[in-house]
């Protein structure tokens, strides 16, 4: 992961190095405590994590998973 930041409307935007495009962790999801954990974690232990997507072309983050 290369970065996380606060977005204008609550929602956090994550970056990952091997893309070049921009992911959102809505604030409205349920599990957003959590998932945001998992990112943070990820990005302070320079560990890989899995992300689901809410489908192919969105940019959405559904959820957080170890490798």
């Amino acid at each position: 992961m290369a970065n996380l930041r606060d977005s204008a409307d609550g929602d956090v935007v994550v970056t990952f190095l091997d893309s070049a495009r921009f992911y959102r962790l809505s604030r409205t999801h349920p599990r957003f405590d959590e998932l945001l954990t998992a990112l943070r974690t990820s990005l302070a232990d320079a560990r890989a994590v899995r992300v689901r997507l809410a489908g192919p072309t969105s940019d959405v983050i559904e959820d957080v998973q170890p490798p």
